[in-house]
């Protein structure tokens, strides 16, 4: 039928009996949810016409919404009543996390309105999307992110940033699955850029992230020292109401303010006109007193000025919002935590020719200093079960025609050798040592190439797969060797989207710029020019932040 005849269509007023007969809902149970078709609906006409029941003389119109699991019980009883007062209306609701509502319509599968715990998650629907965008709608309750604690002594923090970024006890959750963790994340990232000591903090946080909030409160109650972490207050309030021992968590706001969780009501830009006028409908219902009045019973809270629910015997007053985003540095926060996530086997390979010896900008250190400290941080703050291997590069560096020379191969940081020395503290005392080896000219291409195609044929699809390449000069080999323009064509007839292997390049001194551009470009890596320590440093991290999986 088309979107024409379906807008025009005629509701008449069915029979009481009919009415009566109708207000019983019809239950669909589907995997992994709880689906509620709630009203008339062809199913409910041919029962009646079954029974010689007069049913109405209209089409029916069918309103499929998805909502957050911990609003679901509520609003799927305001909507049951909706449905009941409509001549020609049913509602089919179903109680879906909303990871799993955005999968479906990635895929195709969109409901008609879709009630997720925050607006944040139509970030990854609008992200290249062809036609009407998804909106943020009205919201119809909200829960206020609070850290969840037992101790009731301390002072609230200031802000999600002193708790994210600085060195306090903390637990989260993995932004990518939990909203909570994910918003409180967010809001650090506006007061503070990741630089060397945020990115370490981001690292362990993210290696040891919990599933979910639910899996910390879990935690929580089997040990009563864990950590804090951040959960909406509604659902610690619920956790309580169940009699876990989580009521012994009281909620705590920032000082100078917490997201929230909104619950927005997001009707779908490719809907009918008339399923759009029958969702306008529906979400008009919701806002009755006896919703509200039941919202509140829940644990929710209707608006930010109105007190929360009481945890742990203490009440909770009216907030502030803080930490907000736009979805573009949403979206670029998230990508940060999943790279910084993601061990990495990385193969750095690091210029010892003999200009390398020469002093720096920075008075008191050569280049080599520079790089060599670079260095022992970035194997400081790499997570443990990354792999890490390292070279060094001249000319004739391994005999004649050979400018590379293994220095310590790759391999898990905290893997340990025959001696029992772990590989990380082995890799320390190996780059403290590597000054012996300065000498000769700049052989880059062929140390280049050669590191790759070892990074290649020893592709893990596990971890992201990356070369690091610390360099002061031009290609300078006094042997011959490939140009810039042989290894290019090299790398880019390699490339192979199963075993792929990012270059990136940190130039010093005389480096040729553009020529390091090409090469981390045709990789899919990045480039940068770096001269005094904390350059290097910055930038150090700032590769680890451009590693993408692949």
């Amino acid at each position: 039928m088309d979107a024409d005849t379906r807008s025009s269509r005629r509701v008449t007023e069915p029979s009481r009996r009919a009415k009566r007969e109708r207000r019983t809902p019809w239950l669909l149970v589907g995997a992994g949810s709880l689906a509620v078709l709630v009203g008339l609906g062809m199913c409910g006409r041919e029962a009646l016409q079954g029974r010689g029941v007069a049913a109405p003389d209209c089409e029916v119109e069918t309103l499929r919404v998805s909502l957050a699991p911990e609003i679901a019980p509520v609003l799927t009883t305001g909507l049951e009543q909706y449905a009941s007062s409509q001549e020609c209306v049913e509602v089919e609701v179903t109680a879906m996390d909303p990871r799993s509502v955005a999968s479906e319509i990635d895929a195709g599968r969109a409901p008609d309105v879709w009630v997720p715990d925050s607006a944040t998650w139509v970030d990854s629907l609008d992200d290249g999307r062809v036609g009407e965008p998804w909106q943020d709608g009205p919201s119809l309750a909200r829960s206020p992110i609070v850290l969840a604690t037992a101790d009731r002594e301390d002072e609230p923090p200031a802000s999600w940033g002193e708790l994210v970024n600085g060195d306090a006890e903390l637990a989260m959750a993995n932004p990518d699955n939990d909203t909570a963790s994910r918003l409180a994340y967010y809001a650090s990232r506006g007061e503070r850029e990741i630089d060397r000591d945020t990115a370490a903090r981001l690292i362990v946080l993210s290696r040891f992230a919990a599933a979910s909030a639910q899996q910390l409160l879990t935690e929580h109650d089997a040990a009563e020292d864990a950590e804090p972490f951040p959960v909406a207050e509604q659902a610690l309030a619920q956790r309580q109401g169940e009699g876990a021992q989580g009521s012994a968590l009281t909620g705590v706001i920032p000082t100078e303010g917490t997201p929230e969780l909104d619950y927005p009501w997001l009707v779908n830009p490719d809907s009918l006109s008339s399923t759009r006028r029958v969702a306008d409908d529906a979400r008009a219902s919701l806002s009755s007193p006896q919703v509200r009045s039941a919202l509140t019973s829940a644990g929710f809270r209707t608006t930010r000025d109105s007190d929360g629910p009481a945890l742990a015997g203490r009440g909770a007053g009216p907030y502030e919002v803080a930490g907000e985003l736009d979805p573009k540095e949403r979206r670029e926060a998230v990508a940060s935590w999943d790279t910084l996530r993601i061990d990495m086997r990385m193969l750095a390979v690091v210029d010892v020719s003999g200009s390398m010896a020469y002093e720096s900008t920075t008075a008191g250190m050569t280049r080599f200093d520079v790089a060599q400290g670079a260095l022992l941080e970035g194997v400081s703050i790499i997570p443990a079960g990354s792999q890490v291997g390292g070279w060094l590069f001249s000319t004739d560096l391994d005999g004649e025609g050979v400018d590379y020379r293994e220095i310590a191969p790759v391999r898990r940081l905290d893997s340990r050798d025959s001696e029992g020395r772990e590989h990380r503290e082995r890799l320390k005392q190996i780059i403290e040592g590597s000054e012996k080896y300065i000498k000769g000219d700049t052989g880059l291409y062929d140390s280049v190439w050669a590191a790759y195609q070892k990074m290649q044929a020893e592709h893990d699809p596990d971890y992201v797969n990356s070369i690091v390449v610390i360099t002061d000069g031009e290609n300078d080999d006094p042997g011959g060797g490939l140009s810039l323009d042989q290894l290019v064509g090299k790398i880019e007839k390699a490339e192979d989207p199963g075993k792929h292997v990012r270059v990136i390049t940190i130039g010093m001194g005389e480096a040729n710029p553009k020529a390091l551009e090409q090469i981390a470009e045709v990789s899919g890596g990045s480039s940068y020019i770096a001269e005094t320590p904390e350059d290097i440093e910055r930038v150090f991290v700032e590769a680890l932040l451009a590693r993408r999986p692949g």
